[in-house]
């Protein structure tokens, strides 16, 4: 595992990222593409190696709620709720 940390840190370096990128992260944000992408949390839990769905139901549930008030701004009907 740490050579794949020392890779994330030599390809951000490179990169001229802020923030460091560990492994961890990659899963999540994988996940969380994965998921917003397909909207299957089973899918999700089985790419991930979950034994249990309320594992990944726990971890992606502030996703859902990111996404559900991310579409609740859009303009569907010219009325703008941002003005």
């Amino acid at each position: 595992m740490r050579s794949i940390e020392d890779m994330l840190e030599k390809y951000g370096d490179g990169a001229k990222l802020t923030d460091r990128v560990h492994p961890h992260k990659l899963r999540r944000t994988f996940g969380t593409t994965l998921y917003n992408s397909s909207g299957d949390i089973y899918m999700v839990a089985d790419v991930l190696g979950h034994k249990d769905v309320n594992t990944t139901v726990k971890h992606y549930a502030a996703v859902d709620e990111e996404h559900r008030k991310s579409v609740a701004n859009y303009d569907l009907f010219g009325d703008d709720k941002n003005e």
